[in-house]
């Protein structure tokens, strides 16, 4: 999916369960992260919009939060931050192939991608929404 496409899904409300942004250009993943805040309401965001940061936390902390349902809204939106620095990515394997529906999950994985050929890799380009975000040139 690209970067046109993906904002328009957002705006859309045409969310999948989960996303995985990577890539060398931070500019685009950082666009895509804000327009899934403005996903929830202003008012509801105190209950269903978190804000992780892949050095503060942990995959453990991030299912845990992932399986809770929304509060007196729709959907729950998980942001992942820096998600390039949490240890055993693995682990969020056996929640992507059966992710909470009514949360939507993403991880802002800058600056870094993740290798197709491992099987972390091969899953999540198979069970999530993953834009790569290639270096700008000038």
């Amino acid at each position: 999916m690209n970067y046109k496409e993906l904002i328009s899904s957002i705006k859309n409300k045409e969310t999948q369960p989960v996303y995985f942004l990577l890539g060398d250009e931070p500019y685009y993943i950082n666009k895509i992260t804000n327009a899934f805040t403005n996903i929830i309401l202003e008012e509801e965001k105190d209950f269903n919009q978190i804000i992780l940061y892949g050095k503060d936390t942990n995959i453990e902390e991030i299912i845990l939060e992932a399986k809770q349902f929304p509060f007196g809204s729709e959907k729950r939106v998980i942001i992942v931050k820096d998600a390039q620095d949490l240890k055993k990515i693995e682990l969020i394997e056996d929640y992507l192939y059966n992710p909470q529906k009514s949360t939507i999950l993403i991880f802002s994985y800058r600056n870094k991608t993740i290798d197709k050929r491992k099987k972390i890799g091969k899953i999540l380009f198979k069970e999530c929404v993953v834009f790569e975000s290639k270096e700008l040139y000038e």
